[in-house]
């Protein structure tokens, strides 16, 4: 593997792969808080629940932004910035799994016609265009300029606003959010980095594993108590 695409590997690891991984162990903690919400209240540990969803609330606006950043003074490690790389790197960076990479682009409706015949430079510039008409034009998108805002006024800082006049993204927006970055994430580690992102049933690989502290939350509650349904 070239240092290009050792680099390639380091910035989508530590970048979207890990906030991915964060938001979807948030947003499966606030899943089943959120539907025992009201057996949490009725045993008293209504505080308790309460204080984990508010730091999981913050964890997701977090790893969203974090996600689509626009890169600027500083090297960020959003899939913007991971573009940008891929992009100025196209020369090099070599695809390693031809077939894999073909069949995440055809799930994607992102075919290259006769994309055999081309030279690896070009074949990166078409998927690089079409990795970046996949992703939500940040500047366009209602719900991230949401998340932003919620991000910039309510945990950065501490302006003295009404909570209320802040925007309020509904939760289905914010995961539809994910599907793209996983998306890049998948085409990118599969296609150059010989990483496996996605499962044959079209599953993203890291999702069960993010959700596991859901299930875990759910053997909590039994524990205190707390009859919930097994899943």
């Amino acid at each position: 593997m070239s240092e290009q695409s050792h680099e390639l590997d380091r910035l989508v690891k530590e970048g979207p792969v890990g906030e991915i991984f964060r938001a979807e162990q948030a947003l499966s903690i606030l899943d089943v808080t959120g539907a025992f919400a009201d057996k949490i209240n009725q045993n008293n540990y209504g505080e308790v629940f309460s204080t984990f969803q508010a730091f999981c609330i913050d964890q997701i606006i977090l790893s969203i932004n974090k996600l689509y950043e626009t890169p600027g003074r500083y090297q960020l490690k959003s899939i913007p910035a991971i573009l940008n790389y891929f992009k100025e790197n196209s020369q090099t960076l070599k695809v390693t799994e031809p077939y894999l990479l073909q069949q995440q682009l055809i799930r994607l409706n992102m075919q290259i016609p006769d994309i055999e015949e081309i030279d690896q430079n070009t074949k990166n510039k078409h998927i690089h265009n079409k990795m970046i008409n996949h992703i939500p034009e940040i500047s366009k998108n209602e719900t991230l300029a949401a998340l932003k805002t919620l991000r910039d006024k309510r945990i950065a800082h501490p302006e003295d606003i009404s909570v209320e006049s802040l925007p309020k993204p509904t939760w289905g927006a914010v995961e539809d959010l994910l599907t793209p970055a996983k998306d890049i994430v998948c085409i990118i580690g599969e296609g150059y980095l010989n990483v496996t992102y996605m499962f044959e049933d079209g599953e993203y690989s890291l999702s069960s594993d993010a959700t596991r502290v859901g299930r875990g939350i759910r053997r909590l509650l039994g524990d205190l108590g707390i009859k919930v349904s097994n899943k």
